[in-house]
């Protein structure tokens, strides 16, 4: 199994120095070493060039070892070109293109079942907006006897926390409360 590992490494680096060469120097000439730089792989060109059969069945491995062919290369061109102010790119990951027409690859909606499959999806992006946090706790306190409690986000319900009716506390009914703070996950 590490020999077909090994022999496998080999083919990605072959095939990485030989066509993508050019890109790996431009990324490594680049002054910031915390972005992140990908190397756009076409799949079919590297299927057709590797003679790898089962790349779509275990996607995850061969991107783990593409990202690492990705490492290597960039450290033997840093030894072939001293005279060029190459750095090593810790963040550096290899993404696909060109991913063959089959079952399961392309999809219309990405799903929970997608989760470390390798699949493709094209769309237009009509509406963005700021990120925020979801928040998954809100923290109350009772006005009455001072209890802090914490109630959970109703994901059936839109996303919205629901206020509690009576203060949890055994010793206390009140039905007053006011926000303490929210935490998020």
């Amino acid at each position: 199994m590490l020999k077909d590992f090994e022999n496998i490494l080999e083919k990605f680096y072959d095939y990485i120095i030989v066509i993508h060469r050019d890109d790996l120097i431009e990324i490594m000439s680049n002054y910031d070493p915390l972005l992140y730089y990908p190397v756009l792989i076409d799949l079919l060109d590297l299927l057709m060039s590797t003679e790898i059969q089962d790349f779509l069945t275990n996607a995850l491995t061969y991107i783990n070892l593409l990202d690492q062919s990705l490492n290597h290369c960039q450290k033997v061109l840093i030894e072939e070109n001293p005279h060029l102010k190459l750095t090593l790119k810790e963040k550096i990951k290899a993404r696909l293109v060109s991913l063959p027409e089959a079952d399961g690859v392309f999809i219309k909606y990405p799903s929970c079942c997608d989760v470390n499959k390798l699949i493709s999806f094209n769309g237009t992006v009509t509406k963005t907006c700021s990120p925020r946090l979801l928040e998954s706790i809100q923290n109350f306190k009772c006005d009455k006897c001072s209890f802090i409690f914490g109630v959970d986000i109703d994901y059936t319900y839109r996303e919205l926390f629901m206020k509690p009716s009576r203060c949890p506390n055994k010793d206390c009914q009140s039905d007053k409360f006011k926000l303490v703070n929210s935490e998020s996950k």
